[in-house]
């Protein structure tokens, strides 16, 4: 009897240690993704739709592991190149997302950050940095929130804000079933600085934490006070929760 319960012991010790040294790996390999994923916006914001080259974002596009794919050109224009660059914890499975095994924390929250760039006759004419991750409702339902900002050259004649906050309910392939929110800004080329700052005014701390990141206001804190100010009355019930998630400052 003494041999079994010091054969328990043991098992349990190693199954400890292993447990010890995965969370130890995931957060130093979520640490790496949160470095990375600042790194990239450091770049993104540099950046000038209209201005910036093919040629001259090279180094950025070899750097990060871009992947490019042509895309369909509209009636009038060019045929454009459309770069994808994403950055994400590997060790984490994405279907995590779907069995829900990130509700127990411990680091394991599947966050993506990327970006887009689409070049037309070897200039930007868009660029798009987002921040994907899984969140609860109040029900404890997970949903996809997904933190955006994009900058889009002026193709219309009507004159329009140089920084409007919107949001968009996403709904998946699967008979258009609703899986989540996405809220950020749009930028035009024209905007200020201080609307630049604003609207690139992501934290990404919280990629790290053990908890992960939890809420809008978190990921981005600018966009979501002027997103709240703008749909304070008349947004959709899921987009007013998640502007108004508890965790969020309340003044």
């Amino acid at each position: 009897m003494k041999t079994l319960r010091v054969g328990f012991v043991w098992v349990a010790a190693v199954l400890f240690l292993m447990a010890l040294i995965l969370e130890v790996s995931i957060y130093v390999a979520n640490t790496r993704t949160r470095q990375k994923s600042e790194a990239l916006l450091t770049a993104i914001r540099q950046l000038r739709v209209g201005e910036s080259t093919l040629s001259s974002t090279e180094k950025l596009l070899v750097e990060f592991g871009a992947v490019s794919s042509p895309t369909s050109p509209l009636p009038g224009l060019t045929r454009a190149t459309e770069y994808q660059i994403s950055v994400l914890n590997r060790l984490i499975p994405l279907q995590y997302r779907h069995r829900g095994l990130w509700r127990l924390g411990l680091g394991l929250k599947p966050t993506i950050t990327s970006a887009q760039l689409e070049y037309r006759d070897g200039t930007l004419v868009s660029v798009t940095y987002r921040v994907d991750t899984p969140v609860f409702t109040h029900t404890g339902e997970g949903v996809q929130l997904v933190a955006l900002t994009a900058i889009e050259e002026d193709r219309g004649t009507e004159p329009r804000s140089h920084m409007r906050p919107y949001y968009e309910l996403l709904n998946g392939r699967n008979r258009g079933k609703f899986y989540g929110v996405q809220l950020g800004a749009v930028l035009s080329p024209n905007a200020t600085p201080d609307q630049r700052n604003a609207a690139f005014d992501f934290d990404l701390s919280c990629i790290s934490s053990l908890r992960g990141c939890q809420a809008f206001c978190e990921i981005m804190p600018s966009v979501w006070r002027e997103a709240k100010r703008t749909y304070e009355t008349h947004a959709p019930p899921m987009v007013q929760e998640l502007l108004d998630n508890p965790s969020c400052p309340q003044n």
